[in-house]
């Protein structure tokens, strides 16, 4: 089986089918678009299009596929972890993974502002 094509690779006019399809469906869905990539002949792996799908959803909050956009979506994301912990503090050590749920919550809050 061939080695599972980086969604970057896509052609343009598929991206751009993707990035439209991805937007429709607010960033879920994977797996049904996986199998369709696939069933065009595109063998792209749900890991792969999950990542894809995460640095877009960001540029969009980021507002900018620019360069320095990346820098944005890093402070974006440790604020939104920042406040996920602060928000969920107690006395008792909270599990990391409560915290990242939280702290995605707040990204998903973020990009349905856009």
């Amino acid at each position: 089986m061939a080695r599972p094509q980086t969604v970057n690779q896509l052609p343009d006019p598929i991206k751009k089918e993707l990035n439209k399809k991805l937007t429709e469906s607010s960033f879920s869905g994977y797996v049904q678009l996986t199998e369709w990539l696939n069933s065009l002949g595109y063998p792209v792996s749900k890991s792969s299009l999950h990542r894809y799908a995460e640095r877009r959803r960001l540029s969009l909050i980021a507002g900018s596929d620019a360069p320095g956009a990346t820098a944005n979506i890093v402070d974006i994301k440790l604020r939104c972890l920042e406040i996920a912990s602060l928000c969920l503090k107690t006395d008792e050590k909270l599990p990391t993974d409560e915290v990242t749920k939280h702290a995605e919550n707040l990204m998903g809050w973020l990009y349905d502002q856009k």
